[in-house]
């Protein structure tokens, strides 16, 4: 029994025993087994992460964060993508890696040969953890990099700005920096934005603006033909509708594209509709006209006395075809009397003339989008001689723009809209402010008609769309003083005119005469043509029915009996 006993205890003892080391040789195994697949784990990660450090023969593409910010899309008024993003590779150097900087330069220049050797190698040779090589690839040469094997180059994903009608919105749209921030036109304006602004404008992925893509190619077309064709050096033009100050095209000539800032010159670069600051003569004569008749100084029987230059110290205020008699006031402007709307000036005061031009904005830089805007140049001093010569736009210069919003306001009822570049909700109506009363906008709408069916814009006449407008022509101020033959050329013309919509303005710098303008370089010879093929070609894009102009109903409404009685 003891023996028995005795064995079974030491049986007991044994199993313990054998039990305690297989649980250690167990736990041993397990940490074993955790420490070797730790390590796979870690020089798997290894591998993963920096796979590119220890394969020589390929180039790093590191995750990176796309330069600038990402930018709307901006669409014109009809959905037409006007500018947009494109996603790129820029191609950088980590010239801490580079081992041969003059051997990877002449390797790199066989697929970027327009890159400067000398400069590459100093780059390479810099020892900068970042130096930019080139941007924004081709994949092409993406490509031909990556198969170089150059272990110190790396790509860097950006998005580029591109531009797909090239010079046609150049002025307006603007353009951006190499790392996308806003420099010029629409794209600066977007980048000043505040969050308020930009949640009133109901802004997401894209900015809706006013601008009509056929009316800008229309207008850029004709403009781009007649700058050639009399060999003008520059040229301005806007199409806005006058019923809520929406820029539906706007071209400043000579131009530029933005997908390529290599080609910008200072004069390319220069917004003449918002930045070039003219005397457009005769165009004021329509604004000296409204205010006249809005305090009831004149009326359309009114008459004055154009037989003779008027003579003032040492100034002579005369007439380019002059008539040398009494004109009626319908008459004065018809004919594009200096004369007669001096006189007309001269018995409003200055002070009343001055007045409706602080109130049509024309001591203040346009409100509009463009942040490259320029502030008018008006007379220091206000004399009698001023109040003459500023009624028919000499001696005080303006944007183009400003011209475009005034004379909106003369014929659309008498409101000032801010001119816009971006798109109003259909239904929504614009702020504007009221300077006239309809009824002087309505007689303005007769006599600007007038101008074209009888006088001196004969040449803008479109047959069935009853336009209006006026002329002008005024020689350029130059090193402070007026030389002759150099001139600024304009015409600026409203359609229809029994309900007015459309305000349709052709500047021209230094315009040449040809054959078929009879010698003359005059707004009448030059601009006037081009409004009316604008218009003549927008009437239908813009569903605008042609009307008999010889219906008895708007004969009526728009007789005005002007001969001298």
């Amino acid at each position: 029994m003891k023996r028995a006993g005795r064995l079974n205890l030491s049986l007991d003892g044994s199993l313990n025993s054998l039990i305690e080391r297989s649980r250690a040789r167990l736990v041993f195994f397990l940490v074993a087994v955790f420490l070797i697949y730790g390590a796979i784990a870690i020089k798997v990660i290894k591998l993963t992460f920096f796979f590119e450090h220890e394969n020589k023969n390929s180039i790093n593409f590191t995750p990176t964060i796309t330069q600038g910010k990402d930018r709307l899309s901006f669409f014109d008024r009809n959905g037409i993508l006007l500018t947009s993003n494109l996603k790129t590779n820029s191609l950088y150097s980590d010239a801490r890696d580079v081992k041969n900087p003059a051997q990877d330069a002449k390797a790199i220049r066989t697929v970027l040969p327009e890159l400067n050797e000398a400069e590459l190698v100093k780059k390479l040779s810099s020892k900068k953890a970042f130096a930019w090589i080139k941007r924004n690839l081709h994949p092409r040469e993406m490509q031909e990099i990556n198969n170089l094997g150059i272990p110190s180059l790396h790509f860097q994903e950006e998005e580029k700005r591109i531009y797909p009608h090239q010079n046609m919105f150049s002025h307006v749209l603007g353009m951006v920096g190499r790392d996308n921030q806003g420099l010029t036109g629409l794209e600066k304006y977007l980048d000043n934005l505040d969050k308020v602004s930009f949640e009133k404008l109901a802004l997401n992925e894209r900015l809706d603006t006013s601008l009509d893509m056929r009316i800008q190619s229309l207008l850029h077309t004709e403009m781009s033909k007649q700058l050639l064709k009399h060999k003008a050096i520059a040229a301005s033009g806007i199409v806005m509708d006058v019923t809520t100050g929406e820029i539906l095209a706007l071209v400043s000539l000579p131009d530029y594209d933005p997908n390529t800032p290599g080609t910008l010159t200072k004069s390319n670069q220069f917004n003449n509709v918002t930045l070039g600051v003219y005397e457009l003569g005769s165009t004021f004569k329509p604004i000296t006209f409204a205010a006249a008749i809005e305090k009831k100084i004149i009326d359309l029987h009114t008459v004055v006395d154009a037989s003779e230059p008027i003579k003032i110290g040492r100034f002579r205020i005369s007439d380019f075809h002059a008539k040398k008699r009494r004109l009626t006031a319908p008459e004065v402007l018809m004919y594009s009397s200096n004369i007669g709307t001096a006189r007309i000036a001269e018995k409003m005061g200055g002070p009343i003339l001055q007045s409706y031009f602080r109130k049509l904005g024309l001591y203040e830089k346009v409100k509009t989008e463009i942040a490259e805007r320029s502030l008018p140049l008006m007379p220091a001093k206000w004399t009698d001689v001023t109040t003459l010569t500023a009624s028919f736009g000499h001696g005080v210069a303006v944007t183009p723009l400003h011209i475009a919003s005034a004379t909106g306001t003369l014929v659309n009822g008498g409101i000032l809209y801010t001119p816009t570049l971006i798109k109003i909700p259909e239904g929504k109506k614009p702020l504007g402010t009221r300077v006239f009363s309809e009824e002087t906008s309505e007689t303005m709408r007769k006599l600007f008609r007038l101008v074209v069916s009888k006088g001196t814009g004969s040449t803008a006449n479109v047959k069935g769309y009853f336009v209006g407008g006026k002329t002008g022509t005024a020689e350029k101020l130059v090193n402070g003083r007026y030389v002759e033959g150099k001139v600024i050329s304009s015409f600026m013309g409203i359609f229809p005119m029994y309900a007015p919509k459309y305000f349709v303005m052709a500047i021209f710098d230094e315009p040449q005469a040809t054959p078929d303008t009879y010698g003359y370089n005059t707004g009448g010879w030059i601009a006037a043509p081009v409004v009316s093929r604008v218009i003549a070609a927008m009437g239908p894009l813009m569903k605008i029915k042609p009307v008999d102009e010889n219906d008895e109903a708007i004969q009526k409404r728009f007789f005005i009996d002007y001969e001298l009685k």
